[in-house]
């Protein structure tokens, strides 16, 4: 198992390919309180789930992670380098953000388990990726994109420090 962070009741680890990890993907995705915001509103199977996320761990693109609280698997993030061509913003408004020397992260994450969430558990996962992310010096800035309707992300990432920079068209 591959840690990429921790503290003392939260662990950031790669997801792994395996049933365990597959199993709490799939549970995660059918939840309403998740699809709704993350990926569709439809039901996934767990050879679909398999199949995505098998290919996102062999993938040097994005880093997919289980988040655990005490050792519990609580939610899912992944993070991934980003240019203003794959983000979908605006050139002249991704440069104003980021130099041309440097680099930008991205991130999207969800809590999978209902009674882990409005609880300050998504402002301690950011936090603790953000502080890991900024170990790498020639990362300036990580960027989001939550769904506007997305009320509790957006409050969220705010008290983390993000600014909102953007609407981006159809995402």
């Amino acid at each position: 198992m591959s840690i990429i962070c921790k503290d003392d009741e939260i662990t950031i680890r790669e997801l792994e390919n395996t049933d365990y990890d597959m199993n709490c993907m799939l549970k995660w995705l059918n939840n309403k309180n998740v699809s709704d915001y993350y990926g569709d509103s439809r039901k996934y199977i767990l050879e679909e789930i398999k199949n995505k996320y098998t290919k996102k761990i062999e993938s040097s693109f994005e880093t997919p992670c289980i988040i655990e609280y005490n050792n519990n698997p609580i939610g899912y993030i992944q993070y991934f380098l980003v240019d203003s061509d794959e983000y979908e913003i605006l050139k002249e408004i991704y440069e104003k953000i980021i130099k041309k020397s440097e680099k930008a992260m991205a991130f999207d994450l969800f809590i999978g388990e209902d009674k882990y969430r409005d609880r300050g558990f998504g402002t301690r996962i950011i936090k603790l990726l953000i502080n890991e992310l900024f170990k790498d010096k020639s990362i300036n800035a990580i960027l989001i994109d939550p769904r506007t309707s997305n009320k509790r992300a957006i409050e969220c990432y705010r008290k983390c420090g993000f600014k909102d920079v953007c609407i981006i068209p159809k995402r």
